[in-house]
């Protein structure tokens, strides 16, 4: 966690503010060694829903040990050259991998990890990515933390949801965002809801 004041002058309102408060605020902070073991790929920043900014990201990163940093915003990578940016040596920074394997390993874990790159997707405005052949990398860690990929155990439903109040069936059952989309935008999520919140509102009226 970072210090609520610290926490507001790395989150004003505009970059350039940030990046220098962030540099005024390493000359005077004192952080833990770097431990090798400590990596956190799944941040979300404000640009997704965290209250923290990139800058702020990576000096709680700094600050916690950690010596691998990466965020992962819903939809967006607008807060990559921030990130960038902000980012103190002991921390490296890995975007555009995803995770191939993990193995059990002593008393950790080797985690292997494959580079991406940007492809066109015909008929698409955004682009996707692909892995480059050839360019696995092996990455020791302490714990590993499962944060990717969902799927959706439907069976836990009656039936549909109700498009317009999201209610499943007759049950007192709500549901929304990924779970009925298969994984859409934040957008879509946030929509859901607000509309399922005023289904559940009716429904208890």
């Amino acid at each position: 966690m970072i210090d609520i004041e610290i926490l507001n002058r790395l989150n004003a309102p505009n970059r350039a503010e940030r990046l220098d408060n962030l540099k005024a605020l390493l000359g005077e902070a004192k952080f833990p060694p770097a431990v090798p073991e400590y990596i956190n790929n799944h941040i979300h920043t404000t640009y997704s829903f965290s209250p923290y900014s990139p800058t702020a990201a990576v000096y709680a990163a700094r600050a916690e040990g950690l010596c691998t940093a990466g965020i992962i915003d819903h939809d967006s990578i607008a807060g990559a050259e921030e990130f960038l940016a902000a980012a103190d040596k002991g921390v490296e920074l890995m975007y555009m991998v995803s995770p191939v394997s993990i193995a059990a390993e002593g008393d950790g874990a080797e985690v292997t990890f494959v580079r991406n790159r940007l492809v066109e997707r015909p008929g698409e405005s955004r682009k996707g990515f692909e892995p480059v052949p050839g360019s696995e990398f092996t990455i020791r860690a302490s714990q590993v933390v499962f944060a990717i990929g969902k799927t959706a155990d439907t069976a836990l439903l009656a039936g549909k949801a109700d498009p317009d109040t999201l209610r499943v069936g007759d049950t007192n059952c709500f549901a929304g965002g990924d779970y009925l989309s298969g994984g859409a935008t934040v957008v879509r999520a946030v929509a859901d809801g607000k509309k399922a919140a005023a289904g559940i509102h009716a429904y208890l009226s």
